[in-house]
């Protein structure tokens, strides 16, 4: 598919690849190297490729090569504080210096390049923080619903996870993801540190039975599946003590993507 798209369907000048992780491994995988030689596929023969990937840049490099396109590496550190300071939700740096890179290469200036990034409507997936208090209790909401992949989750966690000592992990299952469930209970199990993991969504078992078989203990795993958004916030707020952080990840597609308006009308949005 990404072989026609590049060289029948678009027959683009300039290629783009973000990253290859650990994302759609069951049309591209089955590991993350069959990930970026699909993706690979997508550099323009004769053209210009960009990527901020850093793990598989010899499978890159060879394609292009082959294809005579040559070949740009962006750098976060071209990228500013003060710079990110513009954007009204919480972005990433490699994102920025990726985009600015390309606007680059065809002659736009950097001040319009950053610009017109300030000013477009975010992704709905795009990672925010709310702050909810309620019954005296306070939690920050963390949406990560958009990442779609194990490393950009765990990056997302360390990120923010300071936030408060008591946290919560909400992972949102659908029961057409089953294969995305257990990865998320891998991902859960094997690399965070949480009071509690709450399960939403349906065919919440394929996550928790991975989780809890990986090491989670099973009174920690609380188990939400097909409950209401009203239903879901009442329990999380009864395991909150005082001040917790809820990090929300999995799926946001259809009941994710209502679960967090739920939350977020019952506060506010604030700068990170």
């Amino acid at each position: 598919y990404q072989w026609i798209e590049t060289h029948r369907l678009v027959k683009s000048t300039h290629g783009v690849i973000t990253n290859a992780r650990a994302d759609h491994l069951d049309v591209m995988g089955p590991t993350v190297k069959d990930v970026a030689k699909a993706l690979s596929n997508t550099i323009p023969p004769n053209g210009k490729f960009f990527t901020a990937e850093t793990n598989h840049l010899d499978i890159f490099k060879a394609r292009a090569e082959k294809l005579n396109a040559q070949m740009f590496i962006s750098n976060t550190d071209s990228v500013t504080d003060q710079e990110m300071k513009g954007f009204t939700y919480i972005e990433h740096k490699e994102n920025v210096a990726l985009a600015l890179l390309v606007c680059e290469s065809l002659g736009i200036e950097r001040k319009t390049a950053l610009q017109g990034m300030y000013r477009t409507n975010p992704d709905p997936g795009a990672m925010r923080i709310y702050t909810i208090v309620n019954s005296g209790k306070q939690i920050r909401l963390v949406n990560t619903l958009a990442a779609n992949d194990p490393d950009s989750i765990h990056m997302l966690w360390q990120k923010v996870n300071h936030l408060a000592q008591e946290k919560i992990v909400l992972v949102n299952c659908r029961d057409d993801r089953a294969d995305r469930s257990i990865q998320l209970g891998e991902l859960t199990a094997q690399r965070f540190q949480a009071d509690w993991y709450v399960a939403t969504g349906f065919l919440t078992m394929a996550y928790i039975k991975k989780a809890a078989s990986l090491g989670i203990p099973r009174n920690k795993i609380i188990d939400l599946g097909e409950k209401t958004p009203a239903q879901i916030f009442e329990r999380v707020m009864q395991l909150v003590n005082k001040d917790a952080l809820v990090f929300a990840t999995g799926n946001t597609v259809g009941f994710g993507e209502t679960v967090i308006q739920y939350f977020a009308s019952k506060g506010g949005e604030i700068d990170y």
